[in-house]
């Protein structure tokens, strides 16, 4: 079922964007004119983006006594991301399975590992879009003060979260208590160890700042004139969208943030897409090159196992 609805809504986003492209072509010619140099710089910085995104995933094992050597921290972000290409989240499932099978990581400390990374993820994000919208210098001012709100509420969750101890009484399912109670001891004993969180911490800061980047080199190269605190906030918002996947790799959500995010510099429905997609084309480049190479690293066959695996564990 979930795979017939992520087919459907990619046709229908992909037809969308083609009519849209077609009855306004005259407003994507820029792209005709790209300096070659423009989508090199982003492929590199997406390399490092993709590079530092393997660190936070080498920092947040540390404690469950896993040493990824740089093939597996590295490689398995880089078929993680290409999964999420083919089909919504089987990115993720990838690397369950492979950590299970390689590691032992259990169930319950894998899910643990991940909100640790999802919560800095969040965290930082949401500060630096906080950071953006202070610096924000337009009349849009409604915006602003909507979406200041929901990111002040959002950390103030996230702290929530993080000092909050809580297990569930052995009322109903018992096996499913017990395991979801194990994953929350795995999660109180993970944001323990104060040395691999600010390991995350730091790795996570430095991809904000790359993202950011990218979205500034972007900007850049069609000649749209917007300042650093417009690029943090479309790198908050357009991460954000990553997390709602009715398509692959978020296509469509994604698009919209980063529309919607230049619209506050009054840029257009067409230079907000042009912008997104060159910035996700960077992207594609390093995870169908890389992706094919380390799923015949990771898994000793080419990518169509790596795939069938991910898929499997995703659905």
């Amino acid at each position: 079922m979930k795979k017939s609805i992520a087919i459907i809504v990619s046709l229908l986003l992909v037809v969308w964007c083609g009519y849209f492209t077609y009855e306004n072509r005259e407003q994507f010619y820029p792209i005709l004119e790209l300096k070659a140099y423009w989508i090199t710089s982003l492929v590199l910085v997406s390399f490092f983006y993709i590079w530092a995104q393997g660190l936070i995933l080498k920092y947040v094992l540390e404690p469950y006594k896993i040493k990824l050597k740089f093939k597996e921290w590295f490689g398995i972000l880089v078929v993680t991301l290409f999964g999420n290409y083919i089909f919504p989240f089987a990115g993720i499932g990838f690397r369950a399975t492979y950590l299970k099978k390689n590691h032992n990581l259990q169930v319950g400390d894998f899910i643990a590992s991940t909100v640790a990374i999802y919560w800095w993820e969040f965290l930082i994000f949401a500060f630096g879009g906080i950071v953006g919208l202070s610096l924000l210098q337009t009349d849009t001012t409604v915006d602003k003060w909507v979406l200041l709100p929901v990111l002040v509420s959002g950390i103030t969750f996230l702290f929530i979260i993080y000092f909050l101890k809580f297990r569930f009484p052995l009322i109903g399912p018992k096996k499913m208590i017990i395991k979801v109670n194990s994953m929350l001891e795995s999660w109180d004993g993970i944001k323990k160890d104060r040395a691999m969180m600010s390991k995350v911490g730091l790795s996570t800061t430095l991809v904000f700042v790359l993202y950011t980047i990218m979205f500034a080199i972007a900007y850049e190269a069609f000649g749209f004139i917007v300042p650093i605190a417009g690029n943090m906030i479309v790198a908050c918002l357009s991460d954000y969208s990553f997390f709602i996947r009715l398509a692959p790799a978020a296509f469509g959500s994604y698009e919209a943030s980063i529309v919607y995010s230049s619209q506050l510099y009054n840029l257009t429905l067409a230079e907000g897409l042009m912008v997104a997609g060159l910035v996700r084309v960077a992207m594609m480049i390093c995870y169908f090159s890389l992706g094919p190479i380390y799923s015949y690293v990771l898994l000793g066959t080419f990518s169509k196992k790596a795939l069938s695996e991910a898929t499997k564990a995703a659905t």
